[in-house]
């Protein structure tokens, strides 16, 4: 063992004088500062982020609601042409508990939405009076929409202050700022079935909506917004007339009964038509231009545009049935209307006559007015011109328009023969001479002279008579129907008198039977009568017995 360890004690020496020695070096320090650049790069990069974070956020808004329907903290977005603009961040109860404060954050590229002329609405499904609207927020789930107000008189989105509490809308509004078109302001005595979002029609197309109504400033009239698409908005003229077609309009006057209904939207949610009257003034109206509300589309073209003669006439007759608004009519053709009628006196006579006031507008009376240079078309030629007419006989008349209704209008008329007091000047109001109308008076005096004898009429004692009459066929009919019950017991088969007439009938029978064999008798021993017959068999057949 020894020998073994010392062998191998040479062996390692041998070993170790082979191998070659180490090159020993000293090794450099390294260092590490260098590591905590990543933790510092990873710090700035962050801090980087939330000043980019901080950047982009927009202010913070308050939106006030009547319900939270739909609405959740930190889903719900707001948006702006379908463009997200903005998120949800906190709902709470107002301080009075009447609604909710939905506390949403704006980017930055929003925040000129935060200001005075924003809405904001909640977009869910929705079904009404104009479609269905909303449904792809069944699936996605409601949001905020948010829109910029269009100044009616302008058309244009006017510059806001900076706002951040607002009150949202539960209804959306009729239409987006993005909509192409114009604005425009018509101007009512009253709203009517009128509401936000009621069609308006051009030629029964619709073409607009309404979009607000507010009072003016005095308190006298209502203010409603309307908005026109593009491209009709260049139908609205400085010749445009706007009418309500709400509901059905059913007009009673001189020229019968006219019925008249719009579409069906209309007669549920309200609706308005315009159209322009006069092709001399097409130039389009300017955003924001003020038009008057006429009833109806007839009285709309009841007033032409162009230059009108105000006229004045006294009847000394009844003028019962004649209102306001009753044409003026030529020869089949109506060249104005009736504005006013009162009572008047002349105080040195002691009478009373009726005082019409009305218009007559020259434009309606065709190629005679339309031929005239433009020079002559003014209201001093027009009523120089109608002066000389009234001198070769043009007056007025009452003519009955309905005679159901009793309804009268006046109608221009010539008659040459009539002696009436003649207007001293052609100034305005110019005053017409008028005559009375003897079909007219004449259809009054019949139908005095019917009534005064339908008066006369004993309507009184008529009906005692008629009363007593009718007690005497009462107790005529009862003892009638008394003859009938009687007669009917006598011919019943079960009565005595029929019992005695069936036997009286039997017994006639027999009698013949007997004097028919008798007779036969006589015919075969005619002397049996005188000389008898031994022979002759007696039975019950020759006796007549039974």
């Amino acid at each position: 063992m020894q020998r073994l360890l010392l062998h191998l004690k040479n062996r390692f020496k041998m070993t170790e004088q082979k191998l070659p020695s180490p090159n020993i070096k000293r090794k450099k320090n390294i260092n590490l500062a260098w590591v905590w650049l990543i933790p510092i790069l990873a710090a700035l990069i962050g801090i980087a982020l939330v000043v980019k974070s901080i950047n982009d956020q927009g202010p913070d808004i308050v939106i006030k609601f009547d319900s939270a329907s739909g609405i959740e903290a930190g889903k719900t977005q707001i948006r702006f042409r379908d463009v997200v603009v903005g998120t949800v961040s906190e709902i709470r109860l107002s301080p009075d508990r009447n609604s909710v404060l939905v506390k949403a954050q704006l980017t930055k590229d929003a925040e000129s939405l935060a200001s005075s002329g924003t809405t904001f609405w909640v977009v869910k499904p929705r079904i009404g009076l104009g479609g269905v609207s909303g449904l792809s927020t069944i699936l996605s789930g409601s949001f905020i929409e948010a829109d910029i107000k269009v100044d009616p008189k302008t058309g244009e989105k006017a510059n806001h202050s900076y706002e951040s509490s607002f009150v949202g809308l539960e209804v959306p509004p009729p239409i987006n700022s993005d909509r192409a078109g114009r604005a425009f302001i018509i101007r009512s005595p009253t709203l009517g079935s009128l509401e936000p979002g009621a069609p308006i029609y051009y030629r029964k197309i619709p073409v607009g909506v309404v979009t607000e109504y507010k009072l003016d400033t005095n308190g006298q009239y209502v203010d409603i917004s309307v908005f026109i698409y593009k491209p009709y908005d260049d139908y609205v003229t400085g010749s445009t007339r706007f009418w309500d077609e709400s509901g059905i309009n059913v007009t009673l006057g001189a020229s019968g009964v006219e019925v008249k209904t719009a579409s069906l939207l209309s007669l549920l949610a309200g609706g308005l038509g315009f159209e322009p009257f006069d092709a001399l003034d097409n130039q389009p109206a300017k955003a924001g231009t003020v038009f008057n509300l006429y009833e109806t589309r007839k009285a709309a073209e009841l007033v032409p545009i162009g230059i009108a003669i105000p006229v004045v006439f006294h009847f000394e007759q009844t003028t019962r049935g004649l209102v306001k608004n009753a044409p003026i009519n030529f020869r089949g053709v109506d060249i104005g209307v009736i504005n006013d009628v009162v009572l008047e006196i002349v105080e040195r006579e002691g009478t009373f006559f009726s005082k019409v006031s009305g218009t007559i507008y020259p434009e309606r009376i065709g190629n005679i007015y339309s031929q005239l240079p433009n020079k002559f078309r003014t209201q001093e030629f027009i009523s120089n011109r109608m002066f000389g007419l009234i001198k070769r006989g043009m007056r007025a008349q009452l003519q009955t328009g309905n005679i159901l209704t009793g309804q009268l209008f006046v109608s221009i008329v010539f008659d040459n023969d009539s002696t009436v007091k003649l207007p001293e000047n052609a100034d305005l109001p110019l005053l017409i001479p008028t005559v009375v109308t003897e079909d007219f008076g004449h259809m009054q005096k019949q139908i005095t002279s019917i009534l005064k004898k339908l008066d006369k009429i004993p309507y009184e004692e008529i009906g005692k008579e008629v009363k007593d009459s009718l007690i005497v066929i009462s107790a005529a009919t009862k003892d009638f129907n008394e003859t009938l019950d009687n007669l009917n017991l006598l011919i019943s088969p079960n009565s005595p008198l029929t019992m005695q007439l069936n036997q009286s009938l039997k017994e006639l029978d027999r009698t013949i039977r007997a004097t028919r064999g008798l007779i036969d008798n006589l015919r075969d021993k005619p002397n049996a009568i005188i000389f008898g017959d031994g022979d002759l068999n007696y039975s019950r057949e020759n006796l007549g017995g039974q």
